[in-house]
């Protein structure tokens, strides 16, 4: 609170931004959701002003988290998106993955699997880039999953065996798939 104060009344928008956001912080870890919420728009507004991408993009991200937890899929996937958007604009592929990873999650909950699968193959594009294949492996059988609601199991099976075959996958290692 201290830094919040000191930062309110300076013209640095980048450490007003970060205040507001560790305060939010704060307040979320307490459970305090009103108060985290509000400090986590007061530092959105300020993140934004200050060009800071990957503290904005933490800022979206966390709002895509309390609108999930709240059962708010679609609000949840567009933070989401635009958390991918400045992860992406700040060289965070890592973060961006996961982001997009979240929000399509939040369309297949709302019965937007197209759309799902489109963020599911952008998700996997980057974390074929950086090497985290578990991350490959896990984003394939969600899109997998996708494939079968939509009743294409020969692209679903596929998708498996393309992702087996290029990472040496033994079968066992894939036993806690529910597909």
């Amino acid at each position: 609170n201290i830094a919040v104060n000191y930062y309110s009344n300076r013209n640095d928008e980048m450490r007003k931004a970060q205040s507001w956001y560790y305060l939010g912080r704060v307040y979320y870890n307490a459970n305090n959701t009103k108060a985290a919420v509000e400090s986590f728009l007061k530092a959105k507004a300020a993140a934004e002003k200050s060009e800071n991408h990957f503290l904005t993009g933490q800022i979206y991200s966390i709002f895509g988290k309390l609108y999930y937890d709240q059962n708010f899929f679609i609000e949840s996937a567009d933070a989401y998106k635009s958390a991918a958007k400045f992860f992406k604009d700040a060289e965070e592929p890592g973060r961006c993955a996961n982001s997009l990873s979240y929000a399509a999650i939040n369309y297949h909950l709302i019965g937007e699997d197209s759309v799902a699968l489109d963020y599911y193959g952008r998700a996997i594009e980057l974390y074929e880039q950086i090497s985290n294949i578990k991350a490959v492996v896990d984003n394939t059988y969600c899109k997998a999953a996708v494939l079968l609601k939509l009743k294409r199991a020969d692209s679903a099976i596929n998708c498996i065996q393309s992702v087996k075959l290029k990472y040496n996958i033994r079968e066992e290692a894939l036993e806690y798939y529910p597909l």
